[in-house]
């Protein structure tokens, strides 16, 4: 949550350590608690230098088949993270929040990833 502006909390038994093949849980996202959303993760692969989640059920009546797969790669003294992110609409509001999803990723990975690792103040 403090790299990612749509998310406000994160919640399950794996929150205090890295993600292992199986282990599950659960995003909060906008805006609690007018409008509380929730996904269900479930690591599925980690490596050192992936993570896959997925959530099938993803969010109820707007989208299924949810998959968030992260890459790092080693750029000198960086390193470099790459975000495939995928979903099956079910509704128009999937489609709408498309482009609200590619902001807000590219944020979180070229921004407030970046200062979070910094030490600089992520506002």
């Amino acid at each position: 949550p403090r790299i990612v502006l749509s998310s406000v909390g994160v919640e399950g038994a794996s929150t205090a350590a890295p993600l292992r093949p199986g282990a599950e849980v659960d995003e909060l996202f906008g805006l609690p608690p007018i409008l509380p959303l929730r996904v269900k993760w479930r690591c599925e692969a980690a490596g050192a230098n992936t993570l896959d989640v997925r959530s099938a059920d993803g969010l109820a009546g707007v989208a299924t088949d949810c998959r968030m797969d992260f890459s790092i790669e080693a750029d000198g003294d960086a390193s470099v993270v790459d975000l495939a992110m995928s979903y099956e609409p079910a509704s128009p509001l999937a489609l709408l929040a498309a482009p609200v999803l590619i902001v807000d990723n590219w944020l979180a990975l070229n921004v407030l990833l970046p200062r979070a690792f910094s030490g600089s103040p992520l506002v």
